[in-house]
């Protein structure tokens, strides 16, 4: 028989309860004895004091619990989600899920971890792209399903990396010496500009997310002096550097932690007073100051006004008003449009869109005034026809952020939607996530016949989806 539990090593359940994931569940048990708890949206997990891990799962209809048997028994320590959930052990060991599944399945990492300590481990929001730390400084990177890697240690200069972080766009890693390397996925690590300029605060030991981390779209680096410094990459994400700015509002702060989901994070300064903070596209601010207006904040601004508007667009035979300084700034394809040959061979004052609907295009111009989705992530015929209406504008960006939000959101009800229309489209990588999707989900001839999914898919998506769902 084992012995009780001290109780000093449990977590109060009221203080569970102020996460709406763990509130009000039917077996109150289990979190009269979490030891370690961890809330992601519709998502918590707890390790009790006889190392039993569950998944909480809480809709708007229905919420449950289960038991999730491969990270029993094993001492979880840490659970880090993004497009992966990822859970580490005491003893190094890295399991990892795919977020998107109904069920959670963990599967032990090997590759080049096999035999490794594992000591931090980073994941991107949607991407499904992962970094790992391991004892000595070696840093690993591999796409989720694949087998890790080790970067070579030369790549950063034969030191030792002591904590690193990643995002949608880029990875960086610091070392103990506080020189800071930066890499987008898929090129190979180089000195950062700002390692030049700005020693990176560092600590000898293995609790270092305080001095590097990232937001959904942002690096964050904590310098000696306690200066905050973010990096983000340009608004074409895959081309040039990283550019890096000085927040100017934190000055004295010893700590910062930050959610790689969502571009928010928290502040804590060296008086251990702590601020909360979100950031707009690229621009970081304190929650609770009023900040001056920025020019962003002007343009966005003008969206709702409509002030000096001086182009009128007829979609769907509704009317839109823009601005066209502010088009043809923020697009090339409406700096053509708006263009003396282009302009003189249309020859009228409004201009009429076809081939979308009223709602895609009023979404394309509010996203170049306020660099944002305006649609919710529910709402995904919408996002779907704002990720083709900006491929045709040649508008990468959106087709990029409509792209990840669409895979992030794939459910039993969109899924054969998005996966007839990402072929259409050629999203390469929306039509790989609904396949697998469909394919963990048991959707595939679950509920309609062959002939049915060929209507409902075309020929070619279904014998796509057939030879999926054989090859597994």
């Amino acid at each position: 028989m084992e012995s009780p539990t001290p109780s000093h090593g449990i977590i109060p359940a009221k203080k569970l309860k102020i996460w709406n994931v763990f509130s009000d569940m039917g077996n109150g048990d289990v979190l009269k004895v979490a030891k370690l708890a961890h809330a992601h949206g519709t998502d918590g997990y707890i390790v009790t004091m006889r190392d039993q891990t569950y998944h909480f799962d809480r809709h708007e209809c229905w919420a449950g619990m289960c038991l999730i048997s491969e990270l029993c028994d094993i001492r979880v320590k840490e659970f880090v989600i993004g497009a992966i959930g990822l859970a580490l052990t005491e003893d190094g060991r890295l399991y990892s899920w795919r977020m998107a599944n109904s069920t959670v399945s963990p599967i032990a990492e090997a590759g080049s971890l096999t035999g490794e300590k594992v000591i931090q481990v980073a994941s991107s929001s949607s991407k499904e792209r992962l970094l790992a730390l391991t004892l000595g400084g070696r840093v690993h990177h591999w796409v989720w399903k694949t087998a890790p890697s080790l970067i070579p240690g030369e790549k950063f200069g034969d030191q030792k990396v002591i904590p690193v972080a990643c995002n949608n766009y880029m990875n960086v890693a610091l070392t103990e010496d506080g020189e800071l390397y930066e890499w987008k996925w898929g090129s190979e690590p180089q000195t950062s500009a700002l390692s030049t300029s700005s020693p990176i605060k560092t600590v000898i030991n293995y609790d270092v997310d305080d001095v590097i981390t990232s937001t959904k779209s942002t690096i964050i680096a904590l310098t000696v002096d306690g200066t905050i410094h973010s990096g983000a990459l340009s608004e074409n994400r895959w081309k040039g550097d990283p550019v890096w700015s000085t927040l100017s509002d934190y000055t004295n702060v010893q700590d910062i932690a930050t959610s790689v989901t969502e571009d928010v994070s928290v502040v804590e300064f060296k008086d251990g007073n702590r601020s909360g903070c979100y950031k707009s596209y690229r621009t970081v601010r304190v929650a609770h100051e009023s900040a001056p207006n920025k020019v962003s904040d002007d343009i966005s601004n003008l969206w709702s006004t409509k002030k000096n508007a001086d182009v009128t667009f007829s979609v769907e035979g509704k009317l839109i008003s823009a601005h066209k300084l502010i088009l043809t700034m923020r697009s090339e394809y409406f700096e053509k449009m708006f263009s003396g040959e282009w302009a003189e061979a249309e020859g009228s004052s409004i201009v009429v869109i076809k081939d979308t609907t009223y709602d895609v295009f009023e979404g394309l111009l509010s996203y170049i005034y306020r660099d944002k989705v305006p649609f919710s992530e529910l709402d995904y015929e919408n996002i779907f026809g704002l990720l083709k209406l900006a491929d045709s504008y040649c508008y990468l960006t959106i087709r990029q952020e409509c792209d990840e939000i669409l895979m992030q959101n794939i459910t039993k009800k969109n899924a054969f939607f998005l996966l007839r229309n990402a072929a259409a489209a050629n999203a390469l990588d929306l039509e790989g996530e609904a396949t697998k999707f469909i394919l963990e989900n048991g959707l595939f001839m679950a509920t309609l016949s062959s002939s049915e999914l060929v209507d409902l898919l075309g020929r070619e998506t279904f014998d796509k989806l057939a030879m999926a769902a054989i090859c597994r």
